[in-house]
């Protein structure tokens, strides 16, 4: 009998025991990986960058003129070309530092060039860059997936916006904004917008360098949804910090 309890008690830890190192593995890997807070919940499936493929052409009565764009782009490695003239020169300057940490935070992702389908929107994460008046996915959330207090009015021709009753003015400012992917709650939704070009870079450089500090919250820090307002501090015309200026939880 006591020879039959050893057989077992060792064909049982030879099934177990590589099981059990997997997922402690798996479970040091993602504690101590390299790693921010800011895209926590990005590790599980695709994530999609999506860009826009249009250029407001009059900003005084918002109209725009399509460019021819390429309607998808494989990003594999860590070297990584912005797709100008598709994005501004500034928001590929914040698509370089994001794009960087989604390497070094193994995190699978894609460009894509908006507009995409509803079923493109639901099989991914998603990280869009620029504003309503330039991105038609982020215009879309804003219009109607936007939670309530989200609620930001801005108006670009001025460069100003107002927030949770607080006047914001410049190109400098910016948001980021995590919330649940609207077309598939299962997934994470990031929205990096400014109001000027220096602002939606800003918000890149934010949630990858920044939001992690003291000078964040806790309470947005420990939240998986959240919204925060951030400046740009600009020296010699190059972004070279983001501040944050307000924001809170979502829930």
């Amino acid at each position: 009998m006591e020879s039959i309890l050893i057989k077992i008690a060792g064909e049982v830890g030879e099934r177990l025991i590589p099981q059990v190192l997997k997922v402690a593995s798996r479970v040091f890997h993602n504690r101590f990986r390299r790693g921010i807070a800011s895209l926590r919940g990005f590790e599980d499936g695709q994530t999609s960058i999506v860009l826009s493929s249009l250029y407001p052409t009059s900003l005084v009565n918002t109209t725009f003129k399509p460019i021819e764009a390429i309607s998808r782009t494989q990003v594999r490695g860590i070297s990584v070309l912005a797709p100008v003239p598709f994005t501004g020169i500034r928001d590929s300057f914040g698509l370089a530092r994001l794009t960087a940490e989604l390497v070094k935070s193994e995190i699978d992702f894609e460009l894509r060039i908006d507009p995409i389908s509803d079923q493109e929107k639901a099989n991914s994460n998603l990280i869009l860059l620029g504003s309503p008046t330039s991105n038609l996915v982020a215009r879309e959330f804003y219009h109607r997936y936007l939670p309530p207090t989200a609620r930001f009015s801005y108006d670009t021709q001025y460069a100003q916006m107002m927030y949770d009753r607080t006047p914001y003015q410049g190109g400098d400012f910016g948001v980021a904004l995590k919330y649940r992917n609207p077309w598939n709650e299962e997934r994470q939704l990031l929205w990096l917008a400014g109001l000027g070009p220096a602002g939606t870079e800003a918000s890149a450089l934010f949630v990858i360098q920044e939001f992690d500090t003291q000078a964040v919250p806790q309470e947005i820090q420990r939240n998986p949804y959240w919204i925060t307002i951030i400046q740009a501090q600009i020296t010699d015309d190059y972004v070279t910090g983001a501040n944050f200026r307000g924001g809170r939880r979502l829930v």
